[in-house]
């Protein structure tokens, strides 16, 4: 019994130590990635790039010929691993655009196409609460400069309000109104 719990120790020992190596290994990439986008031509082709993987990930028609192979079933193996893939992607894409953020800041829309300009909120709004939570000074730096329209900040908000508290916000007068309701709300001012 001794040496099986220890074979078990070792063995989730390596497993976690090769997952932080990948995981380093990715961030280093990523981190090289960014780095190397030194024309407006290239961060844009990045951002859209970022767009497109995140767009992919979420494709309805592959979603329902899968779910329609399964008889519906959501804990298909077949379904659960396009899950699978879509959160992973969702992962890395999250690890690109905040180092893309954190070197660049928020991209400005006079500069690049919607497409690149909206790719990082877009982004966001598929994370977590925890990874909005991290992205969200850039997006309020985005909001402040006037990179994000009132109507997409306040989705975006929204969004963080119903990933804390299970539900949507109900909506004021207007957008500027409900980002105010929001940022209190969140504590997010």
């Amino acid at each position: 019994m001794i040496l099986y719990r220890l074979l078990l120790f070792l063995f989730i020992s390596c497993m976690l130590s090769c997952k932080e190596q990948e995981i380093k290994k990715n961030q280093i990439s990523i981190n090289n990635q960014i780095l190397s986008l030194t024309t407006q031509k290239t961060k844009e082709q990045f951002l859209e790039g970022l767009f497109d993987s995140d767009q992919a990930a979420r494709n309805s028609g592959v979603e329902l010929e899968i779910l329609k192979r399964n008889n519906y079933d959501q804990k298909s193996e077949e379904y659960q691993d396009y899950i699978r893939k879509m959160i992973e992607t969702d992962s890395i894409n999250f690890l690109k655009s905040k180092k893309y953020l954190e070197v660049y800041g928020h991209p400005n829309t006079k500069d690049f196409s919607s497409k690149a300009s909206y790719a990082v909120k877009t982004i966001c709004l598929h994370q977590t609460y925890k990874k909005q939570l991290e992205l969200f000074p850039y997006m309020y730096e985005g909001y402040t400069k006037g990179y994000l329209t009132n109507e997409s900040f306040s989705f975006l908000l929204n969004r963080l309000h119903i990933n804390k508290y299970g539900t949507s916000y109900p909506q004021a007068i207007n957008d500027e109104e409900n980002i105010k309701q929001l940022l209190e709300k969140l504590k997010l001012n």
